[in-house]
């Protein structure tokens, strides 16, 4: 278990407030000090008994953000704790728990952590020989090459889901109003998108999802939401799978199925500036174009959180509402 210390800078937030890809890099560092502590060197010299260089990929993940505690409430400059906890399964298999809170929030005892109050992820990763081409190939670390892990004696729940999810090919074929006919494209570009040789990180994944989810509801599908309305979401989470790899040069295209559904106005907590107006239900599925192979499915739910002061939008907003 670690807890790390964190100032947020420019490098995080720019000059405004944290949002889901710096804080899934944050956690993903967090878990690249844990995994080598104490060793003397970083992840980046983690090998096998062959010399291969390995990295853990992430297989699976889910992030949650509490309405009351959204990651618009950490901003530049604030101080904060990244926590994390590994444990392996085998040679090869991480399950980790990852938790946000401000300086001096997080207890040392995992335990204690209030994962339903703050930002937290539950995740599995695997660890793959780095530039290996084609599918991934699994491996293990060699003896002293990472930190010593407690032990699962069992299986992580997520490996089960992974076999099932990777089997049907997506979270649900539920038709939804807001629906592409045709996929959204994305060119992956290597130094803006992905690292020389090497494949696309998985938070870029969600980063072309968020791509994909305003192209769909700027008018891709008509009618289209309100433009105003686009900045007043927030994520309250986001599941993913991921089932296989992409590099730099191809074109990824997004199938995106959404849904409105209503919820109290005061779902976000006690805050009276803000008026809680609908949550926006998403799924994913995520292609490689040469080859249509599946990269990723994915499922989120993001909130429609509105200044009271702009009521017009909430109005605007309820014209997209299911009819009781």
């Amino acid at each position: 278990m670690l807890i790390e210390p964190v100032e947020l800078t420019l490098a995080h937030v720019g000059l405004g407030e944290l949002r889901e890809v710096p804080l899934l890099a944050l956690f993903a560092s967090a878990q690249a000090h844990a995994l080598v502590a104490g060793t003397e060197h970083t992840l980046r010299d983690v090998t096998d008994a062959a010399g291969a260089k390995l990295y853990p990929g992430y297989s699976w993940l889910h992030l949650r953000v509490p309405p009351s505690r959204r990651l618009g409430q950490f901003q530049v400059w604030d101080r904060v704790e990244v926590g994390v906890d590994v444990k392996r399964f085998g040679g090869m298999v991480l399950d980790s728990t990852y938790v946000l809170g401000a300086a001096g929030e997080l207890s040392t005892m995992t335990a204690d952590w209030p994962l339903d109050a703050l930002p937290s992820m539950r995740a599995m990763s695997m660890w793959i020989v780095d530039g290996a081409p084609g599918d991934p190939q699994p491996s293990s670390p060699q003896r002293g090459a990472i930190a010593e892990l407690p032990s699962l004696s069992n299986p992580p729940d997520a490996m089960k889901r992974f076999r099932t999810m990777r089997a049907t090919g997506s979270f649900d074929r539920e038709p939804r109003p807001w629906s592409t006919t045709k996929p959204v494209r994305y060119q992956l570009h290597m130094g803006r998108d992905v690292a020389r040789d090497h494949n696309l990180m998985f938070a870029t994944y969600v980063e072309i999802m968020e791509v994909a989810t305003e192209a769909v509801l700027r008018g891709v599908v008509w009618p289209a939401i309100p433009a105003a309305l686009l900045e007043h979401r927030m994520l309250l989470e986001r599941e993913v799978f991921f089932l296989s790899h992409t590099k730099g040069g191809e074109q990824v295209l997004v199938d995106v199925r959404a849904k409105l559904t209503p919820c109290a106005e005061n779902f976000h907590g006690d805050a009276k500036d803000m008026v809680s107006a609908g949550i926006l239900d998403i799924v994913f599925e995520l292609y490689e174009e040469g080859t249509s192979s599946l990269l990723a499915i994915a499922h989120a739910r993001e909130l429609f959180l509105v200044p009271r002061k702009r009521a017009g939008l909430v109005a605007d907003l309820a014209r997209f509402l299911p009819s009781s």
